[in-house]
């Protein structure tokens, strides 16, 4: 595996020459200092890292050129969704940041009645992609190559009538009020 890894959103083939966005260019190039043979890691969120050389530097753009593609298997089996209220501050910015980190699969921000942030749908959707954006990082910090899926916020009770929690999979709602503890749950055969 290679030390640096980008987030590349377009699709990637082998032998394919990429322009790296603004942002990746800057830091490759100004902060890592890479320059043309360097090699790094690219990922798009498909399950495959893909070994990108550096072909050209410019004040302005860096050009690579994929030149080998492996799987990159880090995902838990379990398909764990965190449905999380929301927290006030950077607060949800670090939830999402460790979820990904430990290898939660969807997030699922929840406007709660004790919800300090009230959302309009302008400002839900800013969160939303600034969301996506953390959860990009984390798989580049931890090697993941499969994105996990952010939600738009909903409300609690929306959540809760939701078909996907008609399953038979387990549910765990945790809440300090509660007055079984986790640790006297049943165990699962």
């Amino acid at each position: 595996m290679e030390e640096n890894r980008f987030y590349h959103p377009e699709n990637l083939e082998l032998k394919q020459v990429v322009e790296l966005g603004a942002q990746t260019h800057i830091h490759a190039t100004k902060v890592l200092r890479l320059k043309v043979g360097d090699q790094f890691a690219l990922f798009n969120g498909d399950g495959f890292d893909y070994v990108a050389q550096v072909t050209e530097v410019s004040k302005h753009k860096t050009f690579v050129e994929i030149i080998n593609q492996y799987e990159v298997n880090h995902e838990s089996l379990l398909k764990i969704t965190l449905a999380q209220s929301l927290a006030a501050g950077d607060k949800m910015d670090w939830i999402i940041q460790k979820a990904v980190e430990l290898g939660v699969h969807t997030v699922q921000p929840l406007l709660t009645e004790r919800s300090i942030i009230k959302l309009d749908r302008e400002r839900a959707d800013k969160k939303l992609e600034h969301w996506k954006t953390i959860a990009i990082s984390a798989c580049e910090q931890t090697g993941r190559a499969t994105i996990p899926v952010i939600l738009s916020p909903i409300h609690f009770n929306q959540w809760l009538s939701e078909e996907n929690l008609k399953t038979d999979n387990l549910k765990l709602i945790l809440t300090p009020s509660k007055a079984q503890n986790i640790n006297h749950l049943d165990k699962l055969s």
